[in-house]
């Protein structure tokens, strides 16, 4: 029996089009109250449920990224590359297929090791673990699938109207060695992010949030984008660094190709090797099973 080490991929992967990165480097400052967009300093009292200041912020990350119409225009993406981490021993071969709006799969894979494809079709997630002749195949379900459900948003950011029901500028801090604006966000499901936003190109840096480690426990993890390419007119984030707080880099995706397309190979149907689906509760546990979702990120140091 294959033992998957890679739950904390689909949960931590927050690469949705224009999302989902990291939150203050190891060594970074505590975020300052007070630090706001110039052109947003006055306000009266504490705004529900979205902080002006924060919304400015995102619009100025939209623009920077080719404009509203633009990224509306696309509503497919492939990306191909190369993948580093868990549970490859070696780097191996990364895919990646976007549907807007909320379809997303995912293969990561070794030359003559093991093969891990994660998929969400907007309805239902699954993992099909396979090394050699042997295939585990699970429905994913609770946090981690909270977690898949989050990534698979086509528009990530830009949809930040529908994406958050709280956002709220808290100050600026250093984030791996960029000064960037700190937004408090709380996503639909009620999960908290720390979302940054680079101060001097207005670009999304990055967020921290909650999610299963390896070891069973919830944990803080960073997802920080390092760089972006400009396709079709629009950005896209083309390397992605995961790593849990105190923790050394655990997963790298580098993109080396990206298209706005269809691939008609991948298939969103859930494999008949699959057993029945299970009846969940609100927060996508078994029914009779009490898990939380909404673990709040550790604060920064």
């Amino acid at each position: 029996m294959i033992r998957s080490t890679a739950s904390t991929l689909a949960a931590g992967l927050a690469l949705s089009v224009f999302g989902p990165a990291s939150v203050l480097g190891q060594d970074a400052e505590q975020p300052q109250q007070g630090d706001a967009p110039a052109a947003a300093q006055e306000t009266t009292a504490e705004v529900e449920p979205f902080d002006p200041r924060a919304v400015e912020i995102f619009e100025r990350h939209i623009e920077a990224l080719g404009g509203r119409d633009v990224i509306y225009s696309v509503d497919k993406r492939i990306l191909t590359g190369t993948y580093e981490g868990s549970p490859l021993q070696f780097p191996g071969r990364l895919k990646m297929v976007f549907e807007a709006p909320d379809k997303m799969y995912w293969q990561i894979s070794e030359p003559a090791g093991i093969s891990v494809k994660t998929v969400y079709n907007g309805e239902r997630g699954w993992r099909a673990v396979q090394q050699g002749f042997d295939t585990q195949t699970d429905w994913i379900i609770g946090p981690t699938l909270v977690d898949l459900i989050e990534s698979a948003s086509f528009y990530g950011e830009a949809d930040y109207e529908n994406r958050y029901k709280e956002l709220r500028l808290v100050g600026t801090a250093d984030f791996y060695g960029s000064s960037c604006y700190v937004i408090r966000g709380v996503r639909n499901s009620g999960k908290l992010h720390l979302l940054m936003f680079d101060s001097s190109t207005n670009i999304y840096a990055g967020a921290r949030t909650a999610v299963l480690h390896q070891s069973g426990e919830v944990r803080p993890m960073d997802v920080r984008i390092t760089s972006w390419q400009t396709v079709d007119g629009v950005m896209v984030p083309d390397k992605m660094v995961q790593q849990f707080r105190g923790e050394p880099a655990s997963n790298v995706f580098t993109m080396s190709r990206i298209r706005h397309e269809a691939d008609p190979t991948v298939d969103w149907n859930p494999p008949e090797t699959l057993p029945s689906y299970p009846e969940l509760d609100e927060n996508f546990m078994p029914k009779m099973s009490q898990t939380s979702t909404d673990a709040e990120p550790a604060e920064a140091p």
